[in-house]
């Protein structure tokens, strides 16, 4: 229907096609249907209308292409205008290539059914600002294969060309390339539905059973790093209520691996006194928990059992004898409750050898996530050697993960390149 004020305007109240509450214009600012014509949408949020979304519709406009959208708001006889204008500039360049820093596992489970999100699972702010540096990070995916099917080099290999709603999104395929809204579409992915959380949705066809494995990324485009989120999205009959952990504490060691075996430590104490348990408690029991492939912690075994977990070549826990790369060969603990373990693999460690793990200790579902950074021993030594060489005349001490001490206590350091012990 239609309207006109006293100053001859004519405005027409189209039907609401965004959020209910907004409208997709073509490329002459009319307002139109969700389709071929559409340009843009602008919405006020529902949840707040002094707020606006703005999202082009994917492929439909290019670098250097400008649109306007009129809207008006009506009160009486009076009105007030707001013009928006769309311009599309080129993607801002990133010099630093990109380099994950750190990777979460992620499980998500829907029953089959179209067009509805799954609820939100909270993006961890205050860990994913420690990682990359930032809190004004953005959202990639695996950009779309080559024609030869193979991945795209360097920072090529991402995108952020949203292509689902509400924007950011992505519509990917099995795999997580962003292929947008088409027949090879299979997930749905958005952080804005709720805020601040990743939602997933299925494409219409999608059935009971299929499960889907694929990262998204979380970048700060200023230093090139970011944090990587291991999705594994499954279609179930009945989705299983995962068992609530109160996490209490969290760190990240670095982990050297050789063939010959390397050693990591770990403050046992703390984690017990974060746990509300005892180190000796701790160690009797079976706490300690692997991530997986599959986005969940393996069943718990001994800390000092001598062998309690194994990695494949990509960091997931396993006890698949085929698919175990390294392993903690033992653990020693010494009286003040440094754990020392070490690392073993099967065969030679490349040098750029890096890629990250995580493991649980669970009490009482109370947890503490300790992050593994593995990599190969010669360049975790080498990195150790750089610091210790820049500062030789302060002839500093450092633990294993390559931290600078100030007062050393018990357990084994790094100074002058070499390993020391502290009795």
């Amino acid at each position: 229907m239609y309207w006109m004020c006293s100053w001859g305007l004519w405005i027409s109240f189209a039907d609401k096609n965004q959020e209910g509450v907004g409208y997709w214009v073509d490329n002459a600012g009319v307002v139109v249907p969700w389709g071929t014509s559409a340009m843009f949408y602008v919405t006020p949020k529902a949840e707040d209308f002094s707020k606006l979304g703005i999202g082009q519709y994917p492929g439909h406009m290019n670098i250097g292409d400008s649109v306007r959208a009129n809207l008006y708001f009506l009160a009486n006889d009076k009105y007030y205008q707001l013009n928006i204008d769309l311009v599309i500039i080129a993607p801002k360049t990133v010099d630093n290539e990109f380099e994950v820093v750190a990777t979460r596992l992620i499980n998500v489970q829907q029953t089959p059914g179209e067009y509805e999100w799954t609820p939100g699972k909270e993006i961890p702010a205050e860990w994913v600002e420690l990682q990359i540096g930032t809190s004004d990070w953005v959202l990639y995916a695996l950009a779309p294969l080559n024609e030869d099917g193979t991945e795209k080099e360097g920072n090529a290999k991402y995108s952020k060309s949203y292509t689902c709603t509400p924007y950011p999104g992505f519509w990917m395929d099995g795999e997580g390339h962003n292929v947008g809204w088409n027949s090879n579409a299979r997930v749905g992915l958005t952080i804005a539905s709720p805020e601040g959380s990743f939602a997933l949705m299925q494409y219409p066809g999608v059935k009971l059973g299929e499960e889907f494995k694929f990262p998204i990324f979380l970048v700060n485009e200023d230093n090139g790093k970011m944090v990587e989120f291991d999705f594994t999205y499954s279609i179930v009959e009945t989705v299983v209520e995962e068992e609530e952990l109160e996490e209490v504490g969290e760190e990240v060691i670095v982990v050297p691996v050789d063939q010959n075996g390397a050693i990591a430590t770990l403050n046992l104490k703390n984690v017990a006194e974060k746990l509300g348990t005892t180190v000796d408690d701790l160690t009797a029991g079976e706490y300690l928990h692997g991530m997986t492939a599959s986005g969940t912690y393996g069943g718990g075994v001994e800390v000092l059992s001598s062998n309690p977990l194994s990695f494949s070549i990509k960091g997931k826990a396993t006890t698949d004898a085929d698919e175990v790369f390294m392993w903690f060969d033992k653990a020693e603990l010494s009286d003040d409750g440094i754990l020392s373990i070490t690392t073993m693999s099967n065969e030679d460690v490349a040098d750029d050898f890096s890629v990250v793990g995580e493991m649980c200790f669970i009490v009482e579902k109370k947890c503490y996530v300790v992050e593994l950074k593995f990599m190969s021993n010669k360049t975790y030594l080498a990195g150790i050697n750089d610091i210790q060489t820049a500062a030789v005349k302060l002839q500093p001490m450092f633990d294993l993960q390559g931290r600078q001490v100030k007062k050393a206590q018990r357990g084994l350091y790094i100074q002058n390149g070499r390993k020391v012990l502290v009795k």
